[in-house]
């Protein structure tokens, strides 16, 4: 009996962990260098990403992460984002969606 009860927790709480997750999809890199107070991404494509889906940035060796808004794309390569970066990150830093 108690194993069913232990069984029944730990697939309820998998279950409630996968329901509940955060989704990131690969969506750009960054096509230039951006700096701490600067609002504007240059990317290699942004035709996928949605304006109203938050992306994350991510810096190429994975040690800074940002998530922000995004205020508006520009020409499918300009990303306007609704607040500044808090940290500088080089180009081939990696854009994800969040879902």
């Amino acid at each position: 009996m108690k194993a069913r009860v232990i069984l029944f927790v730990l697939v309820s709480a998998l279950a409630w962990s996968i329901a509940h997750a955060e989704t990131n999809v690969y969506m750009a890199r960054l096509f230039a260098d951006v700096y701490r107070t600067e609002d504007f991404l240059q990317v290699d494509d942004a035709s996928k990403i949605d304006e109203l889906q938050k992306i994350k940035i991510v810096s190429r060796d994975g040690k800074l992460v940002e998530v922000h808004g995004i205020r508006h794309i520009y020409d499918g390569r300009s990303i306007y984002l609704t607040e500044v970066l808090r940290h500088n990150f080089l180009s081939g830093a990696r854009i994800y969606m969040i879902k």
